[in-house]
């Protein structure tokens, strides 16, 4: 569990403090106008800002840490401190990698997608679509303080299965707490507050931003190591604050005196199971925590004890039926009642009067008749018909034998097959509880099962959950050839994709005025899903009216500029 820190120059505060302006409004980066700064850390400052070509809202962050630089005498340009130029380019150089790592993720669905990674003013800008949602902590509130299980999985675990695919990239948050976990209408979770390690560290080089009972005991340290383990940490806290309703004591005083609860003794509806699972999640010492998030994950998932409270549905009422005690079952045989011993010596007197009509009969029909009626008899009780010569006029109920002991299960091979016939197939039910989490997939089509949590072949006890990972195709898809379409119909197809679009009208004979005859990129590209690219749709205007030369002119030149502007902002976004 040992991660490379790469070691970056001292830089003393007294040398670099300075007071730190945000941009006026309606500045201008790439081509969106800033509106209003919306919050800041001791990395730089996030704007609210408008895109003004097609007038979309947009997030920006700007890269201006505290205490290492200065707005210029222009406003806009940031230059550094003295002595603090060295560590300004490198946190800069580290902050654009970051995120272009980050923009590359497009098929991770807790991510805000990324629209551009702009360097102007000496420093680099995010611009990032913006989305109104609360935050996890909100929501909560909003529930009462907390939440089952139950339900709190159907947020949850997308956020573990986003976190564990950053983790494989290399990628760690650092900074994951119910204020940086984000809900949409739809309960959909995204992540925000990615940052620098520096920020998430106590006493470090940049002003730091920790959450206090969500940020683990290394980061309260300047030279520990940090890594996946801080975010498994931290997510287990997440996921304890989400279940008990209670924030865990802070690190540093746990250090002193460790007053962590277990889960459970908060609240008895938490499985011992779970319970267990988040403490070892948040133990101090990280080499005693799980290696991965995926083995909390699989921790708080595949464990038998578990699964009764992950999966059991919250409006039904498991009915189990209730013995008396074995010393019941004693007193009624040793203490029979009146009745009983009456009905024994009737019993007593029938007895004698069979056997010995059962003598008589020996004596008359013989033993070998005797041996066919009474197993006629026997036979025909269990659903046999006889004579009474024992001569068979049905078939026998086979009985089958009573097991009690639970058999185990072996869990199939669900890959390639469709997801909605396992999920909705009867006989699985008693074995499995189902959940689906939809990737993109080349190799499957729409609605294949392309992998499973639990391996085939692995021996399970009843109800245990199996995620089942569902195609939602190929990640890619062409952009149809527009050309010829009237602007309305291009405009509606290119919406259905989810892409955004600009019109620039131009002179052309093969289509008719208002039709496009062209696009950027050509029709084929292949285009990501997850990505809002934008297209051009070039679309023939109406020459029925006569203009001035002059207005010509200026109208071509129009043109050209806005088709320049938009064809860099393309390129821009595809690099």
């Amino acid at each position: 569990m040992e991660e490379k820190k790469t070691a970056v120059p001292q830089v003393t505060q007294q040398t670099c403090s300075h007071e730190r302006r945000p941009l006026v409004p309606n500045s201008c980066i790439g081509e969106y106008r800033i509106v209003r700064a919306i919050s800041q850390n001791g990395e730089g400052i996030t704007y609210l800002a408008q895109d003004s070509i097609i007038g979309d809202t947009v997030q920006v962050q700007e890269f201006f840490p505290a205490h290492m630089a200065r707005r210029g005498q222009d406003g806009n340009t940031l230059e550094p401190l003295a002595g603090c130029a060295t560590n300004f380019k490198y946190f800069r150089a580290s902050f654009m990698d970051l995120y272009q790592t980050l923009q590359a993720e497009k098929d991770n669905a807790c991510l805000i997608p990324m629209i551009q990674i702009l360097e102007q003013n000496a420093t680099v800008y995010v611009v990032s679509e913006y989305r109104e949602m609360g935050t996890l902590e909100e929501y909560l509130q909003m529930q009462g303080g907390k939440e089952s299980w139950c339900k709190a999985k159907h947020y949850l675990l997308p956020v573990y299965n986003a976190l564990s695919n950053l983790h494989k990239k290399g990628i760690t948050h650092q900074g994951l707490s119910p204020q940086n976990i984000l809900l949409d209408e739809e309960g959909t979770p995204f992540l925000r507050g990615f940052c620098l390690s520096e920020i998430r560290t106590a006493q470090g080089d940049l002003e730091s931003e920790l959450f206090a009972g969500y940020s683990a005991p290394e980061q309260y340290q300047e030279d520990a190591w940090q890594g996946v383990w801080t975010d498994i940490y931290s997510m287990a806290a997440v996921t304890y604050r989400v279940l008990t309703g209670v924030v865990p004591p802070e690190a540093p005083e746990r250090k002193k005196k460790d007053t962590l609860r277990f889960a459970a003794q908060l609240d008895q509806n938490i499985p011992d199971t779970i319970s267990e699972a988040l403490d070892v999640a948040m133990q101090l010492d990280t080499s005693k925590r799980y290696d991965s998030i995926d083995t909390l994950m699989r921790k708080l998932l595949e464990m038998p004890s578990s699964n009764t409270a992950i999966f059991s549905m919250e409006d039904e009422t498991e009915r189990t039926a209730v013995f008396p005690a074995q010393g019941e079952f004693i007193k009624e045989k040793t203490e029979p009642q009146e009745d009983e011993r009456t009905s024994r010596a009737k019993t007593g007197s029938v007895y004698i009067v069979v056997t010995m009509m059962a003598t008589l009969l020996v004596l008359v029909l013989g033993a070998p008749q005797l041996y066919r009626l009474f197993i006629g008899g026997w036979t025909s009780s269990l659903g046999e018909t006889s004579d009474v010569l024992g001569n068979q006029t049905g078939q026998p109920i086979e009985l089958q034998p009573v097991t009690t002991e639970e058999e185990p299960h072996k869990v199939e091979n669900f890959v390639g097959r469709k997801a909605t016939d396992v999920t909705s197939n009867a006989r699985y039910q008693q074995w499995y509880y189902f959940e689906t989490v939809e990737k993109y997939s080349d190799d499957f089509s729409e609605g294949m099962i392309v992998d499973q949590s639990i391996s085939s072949g692995t021996e399970i006890k009843k109800k245990t959950t199996v995620t089942l990972y569902v195609s939602k195709g190929s990640e890619t898809q062409e952009l149809p050839n527009l050309s010829g379409q009237t602007m309305e119909n291009a405009i509606a197809t290119l919406e259905g994709m989810g892409k955004r679009w600009k019109v620039v009208e131009g002179d052309n004979s093969t289509v008719e005025p208002g039709e496009v005859f062209r696009t950027e990129p050509p029709a084929g590209t292949e285009l990501n899903k997850n990505s809002s690219d934008l297209i051009l749709l070039y679309v023939a205007k109406d020459n029925g009216s006569q203009q001035s030369e002059d207005d010509e002119q200026q109208d071509t030149q129009t043109d050209d500029t806005q088709s320049d502007t938009s064809q860099k902002k393309y390129l821009r976004k595809e690099s």
